[in-house]
């Protein structure tokens, strides 16, 4: 886990700062999914990378997800993938792994800030951009 301490760290406030802070994903040939762990101001403390996968898929699961963020002290969480085809729509198994996520972070007290999928050319797709908070 690359733990945050030089200067200020960035304030996720929204999806847009989110896609920012993990644009580097956009380079990657493979799916590489990441935890942002974060405090009670949305201040940026830890980031993980929890999955590298292949060209088209990740095996993301909450348990490690989750072990991480607590690991972390975090009281909230992002969780950012990028898709190496650029295609920044969600598959079936972003929507399901989102859907489990939220539902685990419920239980162990942490909030479930957002979902964001990274594609090419600064181009980001986020489940609360898109009205879909009920998942989180």
């Amino acid at each position: 886990m690359k733990r945050i301490r030089d200067g200020p760290s960035p304030i996720l406030e929204n999806p847009k700062a989110t896609a920012l802070c993990f644009a580097d994903l956009a380079e990657k040939d493979r799916e590489v999914f990441c935890l942002g762990c974060l405090d009670v101001r949305n201040q940026l403390i830890a980031r993980h990378t929890v999955f590298i996968g292949t060209t088209d898929t990740t095996l993301a699961h909450p348990r490690e997800i989750l072990r991480t963020a607590l690991v972390a002290m975090a009281t909230r969480i992002v969780v950012v993938h990028n898709h190496p085809s650029g295609v920044t729509s969600p598959s079936r198994e972003d929507l399901e792994v989102t859907t489990k996520l939220a539902a685990a972070c419920e239980i162990v007290g942490i909030e479930l800030l957002d979902h964001v999928i990274i594609g090419r050319y600064g181009q980001y797709w986020s489940w609360v951009d898109a009205g879909k908070p009920e998942h989180l």
